[in-house]
């Protein structure tokens, strides 16, 4: 049985309203994308101790230590499901306000470590960003 075959439109709507998510659709192009936050949607970063003065201090500790706010699995099955549809799949995140370009450097990558460690998804883009 093929993946799209085992959820319905009904629960596929009500999955993507459970996540904090842009749907985007880029002129001229056919496809459609749909953008994951990271940061408090699906990484816990203000559920770690101390997060706010970690980042004041330019540590990336609660960036490589948050824990996953859903259920990684099933995540990882509708994004496939929906690739399966030809809808884009992509992450948009954003580094520490006020950073430094090495500090920004560092969190980009913690955040990528991080979606590599957690995600079991082939993400057709990812963007970190000021």
């Amino acid at each position: 049985m093929a993946i799209c075959e085992k959820v319905n439109k009904v629960q596929v709507l009500t999955k993507l309203w459970i996540y904090d998510i842009i749907i985007a659709k880029r002129k001229g192009d056919n496809k459609m994308t749909i953008w994951f936050d990271m940061d408090g949607t699906i990484a816990n970063l203000y559920g770690e101790e101390n997060w706010l003065s970690d980042i004041k201090a330019e540590k990336t500790t609660p960036y490589d230590n948050a824990k996953p706010m859903i259920n990684m699995e099933k995540f990882a099955y509708l994004c496939d499901w929906l690739q399966n549809f030809g809808i884009n799949i992509g992450i948009i995140s954003w580094v520490a306000k006020n950073g430094k370009k090495q500090y920004n450097l560092a969190v980009e990558n913690a955040k990528k470590e991080w979606l590599s460690r957690n995600c079991d998804i082939d993400f057709d883009k990812i963007i970190i960003t000021k």
